[in-house]
């Protein structure tokens, strides 16, 4: 089907079909993980995911939404506009622009973890307990990000919406974590 190895058709549909794709991941010299970056560049093939005037609102995947969910090795202010590392909207913005939004994707604002190899007990179970606060226990969300959101920024964490649907799930979670299983 459409010329792809059969392990890429797959991962294309998986994509295709998700109402929610989150990828979760450490940030890798300010980046994403090669492992992960050379996924996308086999699954986002041009023509399928993208081209033929289908880019930004009119992409393939618009009416879907992506979210980032990454860990960092240093503390959040290492990546602030002043901070050591710099602004980490800024290191994202190849990721949410160049990748999701070209693709049709409404980008959430990104779940950051800063420095969990340096967290206690306590505090990673709070990270926890947020994130299935906030995912999986209700039907909050993290609105979509404009141009000039960043990611710090505490009015851009949630709001409320509809869950979204899936044929595959009960909750409606399956179709979003299926495309983020390797």
């Amino acid at each position: 089907m459409g010329g792809f190895a059969p392990e890429i058709e797959d991962e294309i549909v998986k994509v295709e079909s998700a109402d929610l794709m989150i990828w979760q991941f450490p940030l890798w010299w300010f980046a994403l993980p090669a492992i992960l970056k050379g996924w996308v560049d086999r699954v986002f093939a041009m023509g399928r995911t993208y081209g033929g005037g289908h880019v930004y609102e009119t992409g393939r995947f618009s009416g879907k939404r992506a979210l980032l969910s990454l860990t960092t090795g240093g503390p959040e202010a290492a990546y602030r506009n002043d901070g050591f590392n710099g602004d980490l909207g800024a290191m994202l913005r190849p990721i949410h622009r160049g990748i999701l939004n070209f693709t049709g994707f409404a980008v959430l604002a990104p779940q950051v973890v800063y420095g969990p190899v340096r967290a206690d007990d306590a505090q990673r179970a709070g990270w926890l307990a947020d994130w299935t606060g906030g995912w999986a226990g209700s039907r909050t969300s993290r609105r979509s990000m404009s141009a000039g959101t960043r990611p710090d920024d505490p009015s851009a964490v949630r709001e409320s919406i509809a869950r979204p649907h899936s044929p595959d799930g009960p909750d409606g979670r399956a179709s979003a974590w299926r495309a983020c299983a390797g």
